[in-house]
């Protein structure tokens, strides 16, 4: 029988059993609703600044009681709170006096969905994936889960109001989507799932108060509907919009005329073009907040014309229902036509395991860079910007709708260990869930970047071969994620079982591959002559680049 290995970066040669502990937890079950209000409770206060203490100007984390280690209380601009009686005024505390101060507003399962309380019948608390807590005042809201086999806090905002139905921004609402399949999946499976590892010390959003929208005014220039309206500018284009209003580059884009999409509301689609180059990006003018004083209408044509320009660049597909853009477009885009360095990267989240995807978010959040995301689900794709850390193992999510329901939020234990629908191999919880960081101004183009190419599967004829035969393996899906173009050589390679690069068996043929998401669909490669020992052997896919020398990993 043939096997088909996929969605991991290498496949083993050899079968090799492997002894593995389970520990049994036996407390493991369902969270009831007292449980998960008094976990809403304490995170909550942990994580809340002094209110009317903060500046205006400052990002949001900065005044968080999250800035030190976990467990260690800080307040803005002030020492270590005190934890005797005395408290400071104005806090969190003081809404959340009692347990029953915390206001139930959304619960999930898998029979309902994600629902605001109160709009169904009753539900078994059994059956629930995740509770959203607020307090009476609305400002913060804690996200719990449903069972103990997962992490507790699942997310969390210290003053953001949770949104109301109808009110949903397509990011949080697909990371909540997430968050009910997940959990189900886990409770129902019965495995522990790891908890969210602290990577060091907090890093405020770097966004800070940057807080845009999709429609007016920051649609002004889109194209109409058919009734005369503005078209929404696109997540996609509002997150990268966001992005480089923070890095403030560049200061006019490259001359070029780039296309996109007017969609009607019977289906049909007409193509159009804008003329890139004509106009300077105003950057002072732009105001981070258009939801509060009187932006003038500089201010206002500034980022109208951003964003539009931003979003025809992407290729965007503008509708009234929605407007949207593949995110590879969106890669191309910021350096082709933004002059943003060849440093971008384009990575994704289903050929990473979780300490690996974390750490290479972390690493651009501490050098300063707010990172794209983006992920797609049955309902189309979404894309937000992570631009923080609060120092537990929550990264920060900006969701581009007026900062309504910007926080912190877990990114699950996605590995495929978990199991079941949609755990790794590239469909259901990342599903589609990319990152593009490297954020750099063109200032000087670098041309000794790394090669980065994907495989997505390799296929053996059989099981077993003999030490001096010929066999070939089948290579699915090596595509680019170079946003340059590339002349390559495919190939596998034989690591021992201390990781050293014994043999190589390369393709007899070069290609070249011209951009992102480009490549082969399918490839053979002649494995043979091998001479090796007996042993344990590790098969990894390659590539050579024809502009430097030696093999990378695929």
């Amino acid at each position: 029988m043939q096997k088909q290995y996929k969605g991991n970066r290498w496949w083993a040669w050899s079968l090799v059993a492997l002894l593995g502990l389970w520990s049994i937890n036996t407390s493991a079950g369902p969270i009831t609703r007292k449980q998960a209000k008094a976990i809403a409770r304490e995170i909550l206060l942990r994580n809340t600044p002094v209110l009317g203490q903060a500046n205006a100007n400052t990002s949001t984390a900065s005044q968080l009681g999250i800035l030190g280690t976990q467990g260690s209380v800080h307040q803005a601009g002030d020492s270590i709170v005190d934890k005797g009686d005395a408290k400071p005024k104005n806090t969190m505390d003081s809404q959340l006096t009692t347990d029953e101060d915390l206001v139930l507003v959304y619960t999930a399962s898998e029979a309902y969905g994600v629902q605001a309380e109160g709009t169904r019948g009753a539900q078994s608390e059994a059956s629930t994936e995740f509770y959203v807590f607020s307090p009476p005042s609305g400002n913060g809201y804690a996200i719990v889960a449903g069972d103990d086999l997962v992490e507790a806090v699942l997310g969390y905002s210290p003053e953001t109001t949770f949104p109301k139905e109808g009110e949903m921004p397509e990011g949080l609402a697909y990371w909540l989507d997430l968050c009910r399949e997940y959990v189900g999946t886990v409770a129902r499976e019965g495995r522990m799932a790891a908890n969210p590892q602290t990577r060091g010390s907090a890093i405020a959003p770097l966004l800070g108060d940057i807080i845009w929208d999709q429609r007016a005014p920051y649609n002004a220039y889109t194209p109409k509907d058919a009734d005369g309206l503005h078209t929404p500018v696109g997540s996609g284009a509002t997150a990268l919009s966001q992005i480089m209003r923070y890095v403030r580059w560049p200061v006019r884009p490259l001359t070029g005329t780039v296309h996109y999409s007017l969609q009607g509301s019977g289906g049909q689609v007409r193509s159009m073009s804008e003329q890139l180059g004509k106009h300077l990006y105003n950057w002072e003018a732009m105001e981070s907040d258009y939801t509060v004083g009187t932006p003038s209408q500089a201010s206002k044509d500034a980022v109208a014309r951003l964003m539009y320009e931003v979003g025809a660049a992407c290729s965007m597909n503008y509708s009234a229902k929605g407007s949207g853009a593949y995110s590879h477009t969106a890669a191309n885009a910021v350096v082709q036509n933004f002059r943003y360095s060849n440093e971008l990267r384009f990575s994704l989240r289903e050929y990473m395991s979780r300490d690996v995807w974390e750490q290479l978010l972390l690493g651009e959040l501490r050098a300063g860079y707010p990172v794209y995301y983006a992920g797609g689900s049955l309902n189309g794709a979404h894309a937000f910007v992570c631009d923080g850390y609060d120092g537990q193992g929550r990264f920060h999510f900006n969701w581009g709708w007026s900062g309504y329901g910007n926080g912190y939020f877990s990114l699950l234990d996605l590995d495929p260990k978990v199991g079941g629908t949609g755990a790794g191999g590239g469909s259901g919880y990342i599903l589609g869930q990319i990152a593009i960081s490297r954020f750099r101004p063109n200032i000087e183009c670098r041309q000794d970047v790394n090669p980065e190419f994907i495989v997505d599967a390799l296929k053996f004829e059989k099981r077993d071969y003999g030490v001096n035969e010929t066999f070939p393996i089948t290579i699915y899906q090596f595509f680019s994620l170079m946003l340059q173009p590339e002349v390559v050589t495919p190939a596998l390679g034989i690591y021992d079982a201390a990781g050293k690069l014994v043999k190589v068996a390369q393709h007899e043929k070069r290609y070249r591959v011209d951009s992102l998401f480009k490549g082969i669909s399918s490839l053979k490669i002649l494995v043979g002559n091998l001479s090796l020992k007996p042993g344990v052997y590790t098969i990894r896919p390659l590539v050579g680049v024809e502009r430097k020398n030696g093999w990378y990993l695929a």
